[in-house]
């Protein structure tokens, strides 16, 4: 179940600061190939959604992603960057831009445009759903 709009009014300056780490802590799991732990950051019904496929519980997103991380060279590095959180349509939203990163390279690899949903779980807050849309140029 989505947070209420009852829930982001009283978001705290704690519970924004736990959702901004928990966005960032999915390009930081990316960036290790921790196909467990970036899993473990979503709802246990989560969904994943983008042009490079799409998943729905914590087994089929640690599949995918290990997937599009093998197509990714090696030593790539995943950035969060212009995080927004706020109320759409009586549930949580983030926005934010993933910026992917190559070593010793000073163009950007990729870049898209990500939306996630957000739930307060037993586990503390989770990903209900995460739409990466890239660019078709791949510049977000």
């Amino acid at each position: 179940m989505a947070a209420s709009v009852e829930d982001l009014k009283m978001l705290s300056p704690a519970d924004r600061a736990q959702i901004e780490n928990l966005l960032r802590s999915a390009d930081e799991a990316a960036t290790r190939r921790d196909d467990t732990g970036y899993a473990a950051l979503f709802a246990e019904d989560g969904l994943m959604e983008g042009s490079k496929g799409n998943a729905e519980g914590r087994a089929a997103i640690r599949a995918a992603v290990g997937a599009v991380w093998a197509r990714e060279p090696a030593g790539s590095e995943h950035l969060t960057r212009d995080v927004v959180i706020r109320e759409e349509a009586g549930e949580v939203v983030a926005h934010s831009k993933l910026i992917i990163v190559l070593p010793g390279v000073s163009a950007p690899f990729a870049q898209a445009s990500v939306t996630q949903t957000l739930r307060r779980t037993d586990e503390g807050w989770r990903i209900a759903r995460r739409l990466i849309a890239e660019a078709p140029d791949g510049r977000g």
